[in-house]
């Protein structure tokens, strides 16, 4: 018998004497001690046996599991309401439950732009345009840019973003992935700054500004990054 099987045995030894649970077949502290699930499971229902035979005991501890599994009721019933206020909130806000056209995006690019925005997308046609149409509507014109979107052999009506005016629309023969279509944008860019965008976002009006105004304040700078919400 090892250490952790002898302390195992002895704290047991030591409980069952404390609840006067000891029977003339128990060992002493002294001796080996066998730990085994019965030994386990035996000691383990003398204990509630004994609980039981303490009324006050008893109360106390089915007080004490009621008040546990309210607790986890209350913070399951908390995480629903959060998740369901976030769910809320994006159909409240997001395009992509609206019916959007092509004809209700129009681009404001710019032939020389700051910055070039590159989109990758794969299928989910409706995300794409909602992508472009949170662009086309919420960004202002302050920082000349222009827009790319890189079709991955999309088997949707993506394609159809080619008749899109003021858009970059560059399509690949397979599925190059995220990391390949951005590296195809990139080299189809003409901005000094290039943003990289999934087609299922949907940005905010001060989204392109504030990462223009970051990246600029500090020529040690090299990276920036926007807040996602879900």
């Amino acid at each position: 018998m090892n250490e952790v099987q002898r302390k195992i045995g002895a704290e047991f030894y030591e409980a069952k004497e404390r609840l006067g649970l000891l029977t003339t077949g128990d060992p002493g502290a002294g001796d080996k001690i066998q730990v085994t699930d019965t030994f386990i499971v035996s000691a383990a229902r003398k204990v509630d046996k004994k609980i039981k035979s303490y009324p006050k005991l008893k109360e106390f501890l089915s007080s004490a599991r009621r008040g546990a599994r309210k607790l986890k009721i209350i913070g399951q019933q908390a995480r629903h309401k959060v998740r369901l206020s976030a769910a809320r909130r994006r159909k409240k806000g997001s395009l992509e439950h609206k019916t959007i056209s092509l004809e209700d995006i129009v681009l404001k690019t710019s032939e020389n732009p700051v910055v070039s925005i590159i989109i990758p997308a794969f299928n989910k046609f409706e995300y794409t345009v909602a992508c472009l149409h949170s662009i086309a509507t919420r960004v202002p014109q302050t920082i000349p840019f222009e827009v790319i979107v890189v079709d991955n052999a999309s088997n949707d009506k993506t394609s159809s973003l080619s008749a899109l005016k003021g858009l970059k629309y560059i399509r690949n023969k397979e599925n190059l992935g995220f990391v390949g279509g951005c590296n195809v944008g990139a080299s189809h860019a003409a901005g000094e700054y290039i943003v990289f965008l999934n087609n299922d976002t949907e940005v905010t009006p001060t989204w392109l500004s504030k990462l223009y105004e970051t990246i600029t304040k500090d020529k040690s700078i090299g990276l920036v990054g926007s807040k996602i919400v879900y």
